[in-house]
């Protein structure tokens, strides 16, 4: 007791064997998930070492169900669950994996296209895998994971209300608006994925077509703002391509993008813009939504031609038939400002605007287009007949056609439908709404030219003043305006005589240049409605012919746009007669008030100023301040002379006579000559107040109303040189 012993057993040694082992997973009966016909799907396997030592794996066998295919298998290097640049590719039957610890594991990760999958079936995919330890106690371990998702109709991008409608696009809540340049727009896409399938990595994208520009940081998704910049949200705007990236759309899930954008200058009046986006994913083909159509200030322009002002009240006509004038039909009610009531014909506004709304079953078809006519007319424009031809488009939901517009009156046309740019050729203008484009008027008339002469008759080495008066009738300056003016034979100019008047520039000098009979007078620019005057003299030769010589001038310009413009021949005639031995006639004589009812011009009798006196071939003269006229240059024969009682001044009437014929304020002339002699014939007035003092006294006044009391005298063409003297 209390004595202690040690006993040494014998030693045992216990040798452990390698075991191999390895789980692959997961290992499915039941589907779990849903996939789609046509997908390219990648699911991820795990492989572990369940042994007893460290180990690598090879991946002896991968299937899946036909008509499947597995086109990848990779070795999921950074965890992430996707293929990746870091993740190593492998192919069953070749290389292992790295060496794995005991329990540690490592992902695979196989990419699978579903193909033509039966919707309704079941896709089974397997991973063999098999441990690579030599003289493990059990052998070279294998296992089998297994992976069985359900083959859907797949996903299905919808209207949010109705599966079987495409995805919708709105602008303004409508899927049609009118707007106008400049108008800021608020657009809508809205979908649902109303399959059976979940969405992976779907992208929304806008294309802005021409006409439309993106407002800045007006990107929505449902109630969240995004950014424009490719950053962290989904959104993504670059010019005129919008972006929105979900990473998935699950079933059932409704997507809701907005945006606002502006419509840009120089769109067509009338100009439908159609405006779709596009929804896809990783898992579905790309579908278009519904188009959002914007037309843009339907209404075209009438206007000058020349300066680009616009023509309020033109008459607007669109006509079925351009020989007979029939009228085109058009549904009431259905235009737009400023013809909401869609009549025709249509009067312009006071911005000469015009439009017509057609139906569609007016627009002819792709193989048959229709034909119609616009007829325009404005007081002092040239009328126009113009050919439009519409060509319904297949985009647009039938409602947008192409307009093809040719002029049938040889005059330009606008060309483009909001362009103030002149063209002689066809027109072609696409994806109207409405039937509205530029029209431009031209004046009647551009250049005109009178041409004058200061005396009708003229003899042997006179000198006679011919006036040249040109207007421009246009509102736009005339350029390089220059005169042509074309002398009769041995009409000579006088050097130094011609005088320019332009105003408002002050009255100058100017020097023709002279070729044979012919003067070039170059005058510059012509302003808006300016006039310009050309006075010069010219002498009569010795060889000009006997009897009317005609003395022609044209105008001619050209406007900015390089159009030239001429008159058309101004015309003056004067009579060459033959001097002492020709039977012309001269009439002269006085309007005076007879104080002393004499029928004689006294001293002290008063001239009457500014009466009109007329032959009756047209040609008139009015009294100077000493009441005398003269007709220098009279034909032969008797002649006939009246006063114009209306150019009387107030108070005066004619004076009385004793003969009826004196009475008259119309009197036959005659000289027993028969030409060639000096005519003398004066008009006595009586002042009506004179008259009322002398006949006071009386109960009744009598008036003669207007009769004249002559004299008369004829003298021979050598008397001549007492003309008005006397008178």
């Amino acid at each position: 007791f209390g004595t202690s012993y040690n006993a040494v057993s014998q030693t045992v040694s216990v040798t452990v064997l390698a075991v191999s082992a390895l789980v692959v997973t997961p290992d499915e009966a039941e589907p779990s998930a849903t996939i789609a016909p046509h997908e390219r799907i990648t699911r991820l396997f795990s492989i572990c070492n369940a042994g007893n030592t460290p180990d690598t794996h090879t991946i002896t066998r991968a299937e899946v169900s036909a008509p499947a295919q597995i086109v990848g298998l990779y070795f999921d290097a950074d965890k992430s669950g996707t293929v990746s640049d870091g993740d190593v590719p492998i192919r069953a039957g070749e290389g292992a994996t790295p060496q794995l610890a005991r329990s540690a594991c490592l992902g695979l990760l196989a990419v699978v296209d579903t193909g033509a999958s039966e919707p309704g079936s079941r896709l089974s995919i397997g991973i063999t895998a098999r441990s690579n330890i030599i003289g493990a106690a059990n052998g070279a371990a294998e296992d089998v994971g297994t992976v069985i998702n359900t083959v859907g109709n797949g996903v299905r991008f919808s209207a949010p209300d109705d599966a079987r409608l495409q995805p919708v696009k709105f602008v303004n809540d409508r899927d049609r608006v009118t707007t106008a340049h400049g108008q800021t727009l608020v657009y809508k896409i809205a979908f649902r994925n109303s399959g059976d399938t979940v969405a992976r990595r779907a992208l929304v994208a806008d294309e802005l077509p021409e006409g439309l520009e993106y407002v800045a940081g007006s990107l929505r998704l449902d109630t969240r703002a995004l950014t424009d910049a490719d950053d962290a949200d989904e959104g993504h705007v670059v010019n005129r391509r919008i972006e929105v990236r979900l990473a998935e759309v699950a079933v059932g899930a409704l997507v809701e993008i907005a945006f606002q954008a502006r419509t840009t200058s120089g769109v067509a009046p009338g100009r439908g813009i159609i405006n779709t986006a596009t929804i896809s994913a990783d898992n579905s083909t790309s579908v278009e939504t519904s188009e959002a159509i914007v037309i843009v200030n339907p209404f075209g322009l009438v206007y000058e031609g020349r300066s680009g002002s616009t023509i309020s009240g033109a008459r607007i006509q669109l006509l079925a038939d351009a020989g007979s004038g029939t009228i085109l039909p058009l549904a009431p009610a259905s235009g737009s400002m400023p013809n909401e009531a869609n009549d025709n014909p249509f009067t312009t506004d006071a911005g000469g605007r015009w439009s017509f709304a057609l139906a569609p079953a007016q627009f002819g078809t792709a193989i048959s287009p229709a034909r119609y006519y616009l007829n325009v007319t404005a007081p002092g424009f040239r009328a126009r007949m113009i050919e439009v031809t519409l060509t319904p488009l297949p985009s647009g939901s039938g409602s947008l056609f192409a307009l093809t517009v040719r002029a049938l009156d040889g005059q330009p046309i606008a060309s483009g439908g909001s362009s103030f740019e002149l063209t002689s050729n066809s027109v072609l203008i696409d994806s109207l709404a409405a039937l509205a484009l530029n029209v431009p008027l031209f004046e009647t008339s551009t250049l005109e030219i009178v041409k004058g002469v200061d005396r009708a008759s003229v003899e042997i080495g006179d000198v006679i003043s011919y006036r040249v008066e040109v207007r421009n009738a246009t509102s736009v300056p005339v350029d390089n305006v220059t005169v042509s003016d074309a002398l009769p034979t041995s009409f000579h100019y006088a050097p130094g005589s011609a005088r320019v008047e332009n105003p408002p520039d002050p009255t100058r000098a100017v020097e023709p240049e002279i070729s044979g009979g012919a003067m070039l007078f170059r005058l510059g620019q012509l302003r808006a409605g300016g006039r310009a005057t050309i006075t010069y003299r010219v002498r009569i030769g010795v060889n000009a012919g006997e009897g009317e010589q005609v003395n022609t001038a044209v105008a001619s310009g050209t406007f900015a746009s390089g159009e030239t413009v001429a008159t058309v021949p101004g015309r003056a005639s004067v009579r060459v007669r033959r001097g002492v031995f020709s039977t012309q006639q001269i009439i002269v004589g006085r309007v005076f008030e007879d104080a002393n009812a004499n029928g004689l011009f006294d001293r002290g009798e008063r001239p009457v100023a500014g009466v009109r006196l007329y032959l009756a071939n047209g040609h008139l003269v009015v009294t100077d301040s000493a009441g005398l006229y003269n007709f220098p240059s009279v034909g032969d024969g008797a002649q006939v002379i009246s006063l114009d009682p209306v150019t009387l001044p107030p108070g005066y009437a004619l004076a009385e006579a004793q003969t009826r014929d004196a009475k008259s304020w119309t009197r036959l002339l005659r000289t027993p000559l028969g030409g060639g002699a000096l005519l003398r014939q004066n008009f006595a007035l009586k002042s009506a107040k004179k008259q009322n003092e002398r006949e006071a006294p009386k109960s009744k006044l009598t008036t003669l109303g207007h009769y004249a009391a002559f004299s008369f005298s004829t003298l021979s063409s050598s008397a001549m040189a007492a003309s008005t003297s006397g008178a």
